[in-house]
């Protein structure tokens, strides 16, 4: 299981981010406090990550898939 901090500044960075997610077959969260949701989920991280530093939990390690990591790193907070 992987943790990352993310920061998305604009409503478009949250929607390439999601369409990120959904390119690769790993099961992910987004959690803000105690809400968590479906990083795969459009309305969900729109929900609670605009404007907010929010904690993205990859149910495997980010070592195992290399391009995500690097295109995640773009949104790191």
């Amino acid at each position: 299981m992987t943790h990352m901090k993310l920061r998305f500044q604009e409503m478009n960075q949250i929607v390439d981010f999601v369409n990120l997610m959904n390119q690769f077959e790993v099961d992910a969260d987004i959690k803000f406090g105690h809400i968590v949701v479906d990083a795969k989920s459009l309305l969900g991280v729109m929900n609670i990550a605009q404007k907010k530093e929010v904690e993205l939990i990859l149910h495997s390690d980010v070592a195992d898939l290399p391009p995500l990591s690097e295109q995640l790193a773009v949104y790191a907070a």
